[in-house]
Parts: structure tokens; sequence; C-alpha cells
């Protein structure tokens, strides 16, 4: 963002566009930036309507392979594309074992190639499931995802709003599941 901020500087004509940033941090953009002006920015309501959200509460008590048997019972019911966001890594080759069908792990310590291919086997069809850490997450559109399930509670609003905002990009009913320790 600096170095944008020189070029602002220079007087140079910009445009911006960002499908995330929240009104709070505009502030915080513009001083990086080094904006003296306003500029222009035009705001779109984030509000997605054919996204349906909904929470499955887990026993606070359950070993973790009960808690993969209640996702791998939700992914079960979904034909379409599945993301499944887990907060680590190790929950997501954990979860990317135990046989959700045919499926792929995605995360920041894989190689950028394999990372490259299990996008592009996820939008071509050929892999049906991605269970993915938060890695999976901003500039990926793949229009023709039908089910976000958080295996975790997500860490923050941003977060929960971009991932679950990959979901029917193509303005087709699809869905969005936390599933949450009962205890949360």
């Amino acid at each position: 963002l600096q170095r944008l901020g020189s070029l602002v500087a220079a007087e140079t004509q910009m445009v911006l566009l960002t499908a995330t940033l929240p009104p709070s941090q505009e502030r915080i953009l513009r001083e990086r930036m080094h904006w003296q002006d306003e500029g222009v920015v035009i705001r779109q309501p984030t509000v997605r309507t054919n996204i349906r959200y909904s929470v499955v509460s887990v026993d606070h008590r359950a070993r973790p392979d009960e808690q993969d048997a209640v996702i791998e019972g939700l992914v079960d019911q979904e034909d379409g594309k599945v993301v499944v966001y887990c907060n680590s890594r190790s929950r997501v080759e954990r979860l990317a074992r135990s046989g959700l069908g045919v499926y792929e792990a995605f995360h920041a310590g894989l190689p950028d190639k394999k990372k490259a291919e299990v996008l592009e086997e996820f939008r071509t069809g050929e892999v049906r499931i991605v269970v993915a850490t938060s890695a999976l997450g901003m500039g990926v559109d793949i229009p023709d995802i039908r089910l976000i399930v958080h295996a975790d509670v997500p860490r923050n609003l941003i977060d929960f709003a971009q991932e679950s905002g990959r979901a029917g990009r193509d303005g087709r009913p699809s869905r969005s599941i936390v599933v949450g320790d009962s205890s949360e």
C-alpha cells in the first residue's frame, strides 16, 4: 500500500476495487495510501439473500471423530461444490483424511503448484469438496460453490463474511453453516 501511496503523491489517477473493505478500515487505507482528498467511494450492499445461514451445535464433550461425523453428514447432503473451512492446518489435514469423498486439502503450507492444481480441479468439478484454512478466501471466484461449512467457529466476523461469501456467487441458492461447540 505504501508503494501505491507514492503514486498518489505523484497525482497518478487510480481506481481501487475491493469487495471486502469494511467501513471501519477505510480511514486506515487512506492513511497508508497518503490520500489527501476524499476521492470517490462507492459502496454496494453486501447482503447476500441467496445464502441461507445456519448454526449446528455439537456437544462440547464430543470426540473429534464425532464432530467430524457431523460435518461429513452435512457435506453428504449437498450434491454441489463444498468448502469446509477449519482454523488450523492440522484440522484441515485430519478432516481431509476422514473420508469426505472426493476432496482436497488447501492451506498456506502447500506448495503454490499444488494449490493451483487444487483450485483448477475444484473449478472444473473434478474435485467436489475442498477442506481449507482461510488461505482459500480472497481472490477466489468459483461461482458455483453451494455449501460452506465452518468446522470451527470463525476467528472474526470479517473472516466469516469473506469465507461464507465464497458460496453462491452465481446468484443461485446456497448455504453457509457454522458447526459450533454448544458451549460457545
